[in-house]
């Protein structure tokens, strides 16, 4: 039982009793001694229920064990219930640009992205026909992000469908092993052709948001075999959305520590007719690029991380 109800049925007791005191000493004669009794008596009870009823006057705490227990007068819910203090809604962190009908979102912290119309490009020499399009621009990593819807490929570049056709079928198969050519399509002042592309170094899956591709390291040689230096050494990605419909091609300039800043292509290459030297100078550094892929500048996942990043919001342009 709870000590002070305890307290209260003692006291009860004892000032009963007292009660019946003071009327024993009355006598019983006269009822005027027993009315000043009764009155005493209950002066008594009334203080000593105040006693208990305010705890201003609650008697000293002899130390006895289980206090009563005090609920809040508004209890909170309970602490991994409640939310932070400063927690905020969750919010879009990646940043959105674009242009004219075609626009996408970025992880703005890794670089920054400019968008400029490109226009369509005639066919001319060492230049196939493309639509006119969005390039996303990294002026701080010297390259550039190409958006194209592949419908307008197929309007002005018929020889796309097939293209599109390997590219999809490659990204497909997820087998990156003795790979020598990845497909492209027209976005710049060079259409680059498998024929073009030298080597395929350093080649690995890259998935953006709706979509994926391949990013790989080549050099281009255009007329003839150009050496593997720095000064030719890019960045490649392409790349295209889950549903087919948008294509993306990126560029950027790079270099690694194996490399001189110009070079030259032995003389091998040029005496042997066979292309036998060729292909054994060209996946040879394949070969040597990949086997040290801490010698990028800047690395390789600086440019994996914005790929990444990127989330097609309109993959179009007004024609």
């Amino acid at each position: 039982m709870h000590k002070n109800s305890t307290r209260l049925i003692v006291l009860l007791m004892v000032l009963f009793a007292a009660s019946l005191a003071c009327t024993a000493v009355s006598g019983g004669d006269s009822t005027t001694p027993d009315l000043q009794a009764t009155n005493q008596s209950l002066q008594i009870t009334q203080t000593a229920l105040a006693a208990f009823t305010d705890p201003n006057n609650a008697p000293a705490d002899t130390g006895e064990t289980n206090p009563p227990v005090e609920q809040p007068a508004d209890p909170q819910p309970a602490a991994d219930q409640q939310p932070a203090a400063d927690a905020q809604p969750a919010a879009d962190a990646k940043t959105e640009v674009g242009l004219e009908g075609a626009a996408l979102k970025y992880d703005a912290s890794l670089a920054e992205i400019v968008p400029m119309v490109a226009q369509a490009a005639l066919e001319g020499p060492y230049v196939y026909p493309s639509p006119r399009h969005i390039d996303f621009t990294l002026p701080a990593l010297n390259g550039v992000i190409s958006m194209v819807p592949t419908y307008s490929y197929e309007l002005v570049y018929p020889e796309s469908v097939e293209t599109i056709a390997q590219l999809q079928t490659l990204l497909n198969s997820g087998s990156l092993t003795d790979l020598t050519c990845v497909p492209e399509l027209p976005v710049r002042d060079f259409f680059y052709q498998c024929g073009h592309q030298q080597m395929v170094a350093s080649p690995a899956a890259v998935n953006f948001t709706g979509g994926t591709g391949i990013r790989f390291v080549t050099s281009y040689g255009i007329q003839a075999a150009a050496p593997v230096d720095n000064d030719n050494l890019r960045y490649i990605y392409q790349g295209l959305s889950s549903d087919g419909t948008c294509y993306l091609s990126a560029q950027f300039d790079i270099s690694h520590a194996d490399l001189p800043q110009t070079g030259e292509v032995p003389d091998a290459v040029y005496a042997d007719s066979t292309g036998a030297a060729s292909k054994d100078y060209y996946n040879g550094m394949a070969a040597q690029l990949g086997s040290n892929p801490a010698g990028y500048t800047p690395a390789l996942d600086v440019f994996d991380q914005i790929i990444a990043s990127l989330e097609v919001v309109q993959c179009g342009v007004n024609q």
